[in-house]
């Protein structure tokens, strides 16, 4: 999933960016909850600074609220976190989409392809999907995706295929389209019927 994921991103150009400037804090002796200023943060890249001093422990990352929570007491080191305390978060973050919001959309994209006979796709547990997708076939669902988010797309370009789109197309006919074109110039159809779920293994 994740390698569609990226691919997607490329696509839309929505790329990782770096804050110049962290948001900065100062710890009212209430609330250790801190939202950062910019939404789609990676959690990966936060960085926590108290004091000037780098934290490596002692705090978490609620994505959903995008809020940082620093522990009144850090049990390893015996940090407190006092009243008047200065707080830096550095973070990169994507300014248009979150990974969640994306994997909505490859959702949407095998749906796409379902109703397009290409194919039948399953997102299972750990967002694995399900038979898994050739890396030809994921820059397929990453272009679907592409026309989902920006329907004013006038081409896409690939190493298997180029085609361009009038106009007057609605977003459903590009995607078909782009669609019925993949499987013409690959020469390959996908149709994955299940029959028992038995046979899906640890995939839920």
């Amino acid at each position: 999933m994740q390698n569609i994921v990226d691919r997607i991103r490329n696509l839309i150009d929505d790329n990782l960016k770096s804050l110049l400037v962290p948001d900065s804090y100062i710890y009212n002796g209430i609330d250790n909850t801190f939202t950062l200023t910019r939404n789609n943060p990676v959690e990966s890249t936060i960085k926590v600074y108290k004091g000037g001093t780098l934290l490596t422990s002692g705090y978490t990352f609620d994505e959903t609220t995008n809020k940082v929570t620093i522990l009144l007491l850090e049990l390893e080191t015996g940090e407190e976190l006092e009243s008047g305390d200065s707080i830096l978060i550095y973070y990169s973050c994507y300014e248009k989409y979150s990974d969640t919001e994306l994997e909505g959309f490859i959702g949407a994209a095998l749906i796409y392809l379902s109703v397009g006979k290409y194919g039948n796709f399953i997102i299972g547990s750990a967002d694995l999907i399900f038979p898994t997708p050739s890396i030809k076939e994921e820059n397929l669902i990453a272009m679907i995706v592409s026309i989902i988010i920006k329907p004013p797309i006038s081409s896409i370009r690939t190493p298997e295929l180029t085609i361009n789109f009038p106009e007057r197309l609605s977003k459903d006919e590009k995607i078909s389209r782009l669609i019925d074109n993949f499987t013409k110039c690959l020469g390959s159809f996908r149709f994955h019927r299940l029959t028992d779920l038995d046979d899906m293994g640890d995939i839920f």
